[in-house]
């Protein structure tokens, strides 16, 4: 069987079990559907009750539409559906994506006692950590022409630990893998530090002094002032509940950055497509002016993002969220950008990476200033943490 970006083959044996799926997002028609269509025939079950009640939903006969519901909303009422059809096996897929740390403590909780197998793929290290008893890694090999697939009951560090020390054991063409992960890191530091990316943001100098009356989210309003104020080189986080305004402040921070200062800023949103062009090649995205040193330029850093020669070539609609993601931070690379304004920066990111991303944006000279719930990159990157409430913004560190 073909699939648009793979081929495929085997049996799938259900054996007449109740598979409850959770998409990464939802289509258009079920965005227009409203929160009681999600329930049209329910199994009230202690399980499905407890998990209201942690998750503080009360009803589920709203006519409230999907689509202007937060991300982390609509997992909660998505999740209690799958819930209330009481299924035999849950597979998640990216669950983690949208969901504020206070709810994703919550989901692994609920996997650590659930007697539902759950199957799930996820980038977030720590939540697989604290969460699979079984690890399937699915990967690309030999210039990703060959795919290869590795199942382990060990705990998720063990297996990383293990994997390290058998790469490191095994014969030539093994080690060979090792070195080329490696040089990507060391490729990501220089492409960041030296790549003609010298980024002066003196260590004292004011960036934004931003003040805010109110922030209209949705239907409400915050109820107090909002002030940030961030000097260069700060790494700056915001975090807070789902459906609080992170994004939309964040979205303001920006505008009020463009208008007032001169640096230059680069912006990565939660939906990717809002600075891509799809119909574009990512050759074509990098680089416009034809000038043939800075296409070499390009190719190399595609190169060193591991981009493949016919990845380089096809429309950027065909990519993955990872690769969209690189391609929005070289471009922020290849601009000189001075300040990166990310929405949740590693949320496209594969485990193995997402020490790689982490390490580079430590070592960015520049001002950081984002959103996320990556327990890893916020207790590696970020230097300042705000907390968003319904109260205004506290900094918590």
């Amino acid at each position: 069987m073909i699939a648009e970006y793979c081929i495929y083959e085997g049996n799938v044996l259900r054996n007449e079990c109740s598979m409850g799926f959770l998409s990464q997002e939802l289509s258009d028609e079920e965005k227009q559907r409203s929160i009681a269509d999600f329930f049209t025939e329910n199994q009230w079950t202690k399980e499905l009750v407890r998990a209201m009640d942690d998750l503080g939903i009360h009803a589920l006969d709203s006519d409230k539409r999907m689509g202007v519901l937060s991300g982390g909303e609509r997992f909660k009422y998505r999740f209690l559906s799958l819930l209330a059809q009481k299924p035999d096996v849950l597979l998640l897929d990216e669950p983690t994506n949208d969901l504020d740390i206070q709810t994703i403590e919550w989901l692994e909780g609920f996997i650590q006692q659930t007697t539902i197998p759950v199957l799930y793929v996820s980038h977030d290290e720590t939540f697989i950590a604290n969460t699979a008893n079984g690890i399937l890694h699915m990967e690309l090999t030999r210039r990703k022409q060959v795919p290869k697939y590795t199942f382990s009951r060990e705990p998720y560090e063990n297996y990383i630990a293990n994997r390290t020390s058998h790469l490191n054991k095994q014969e030539q063409i093994a080690r060979k893998q090792a070195s080329d992960h490696r040089k990507q890191m060391e490729k990501w530091h220089d492409v960041w530090n030296k790549a003609e990316h010298q980024v002066q943001v003196p260590g004292s100098k004011q960036i934004l002094d931003f003040s805010l009356e109110g922030l209209q989210i949705a239907n409400k309003q915050l109820s107090k002032q909002i002030h940030l104020s961030i000097k260069g080189p700060e790494k700056v986080a915001i975090i807070g509940e789902n459906g609080v305004g992170k994004t939309t402040l964040l979205k303001k921070i920006m505008d009020e950055l463009v208008q007032q200062s001169s640096f230059k800023i680069g912006y990565m949103p939660q939906n990717y497509e809002e600075r891509l062009d799809s119909t574009q090649t990512p050759i074509e995205y990098l680089e416009r002016t034809g000038n043939k040193d800075a296409i070499t330029k390009a190719y190399t850093h595609l190169g060193s993002m591991k981009f493949t020669k016919e990845e380089m070539h096809q429309p950027i609609q065909n990519l993955s969220g990872g690769q969209k993601a690189k391609l929005l931070l070289l471009k922020m690379i290849l601009d000189q950008c001075e300040i990166l304004i990310l929405d949740e920066p590693t949320r496209n990111f594969s485990p193995l990476t997402t020490p790689v991303l982490c390490r580079a944006l430590t070592a960015f000279d520049g001002v950081i200033i984002s959103i996320s719930h990556d327990r890893r990159y916020l207790h590696e990157v970020v230097t300042t943490v705000y907390e968003l409430t319904s109260d205004g913004l506290t900094k918590i560190k």
